[in-house]
């Protein structure tokens, strides 16, 4: 199961960690909202905190992309 831990912001590299960082300072209203892209495929992507279940921090393409290495497929 592919878990991209980074991506492209502003056409930097960026950690999923800042990425959390940039998207809870949209949601306070202090930031504009950010726009995450694939390294790989340059399609959207969104960060998700490391869950319950053991899940690491990790990014998530907005619609499943089965082109691209990084995309989930068990959801596709």
């Amino acid at each position: 199961m592919p878990r991209a831990v980074d991506c492209l912001y502003d056409d930097r590299v960026t950690s999923v960690h800042e990425a959390l960082r940039l998207r809870d300072g949209w949601r306070s209203g202090r930031q504009r909202k950010p726009s995450f892209r694939c390294r790989e495929c340059r399609e959207p992507v969104w960060p998700h905190h490391d869950g319950n279940t053991g899940a690491a921090a990790h990014f998530e393409h907005r619609r499943q992309n089965p082109n691209c290495a990084l995309s989930d497929p068990r959801t596709q």
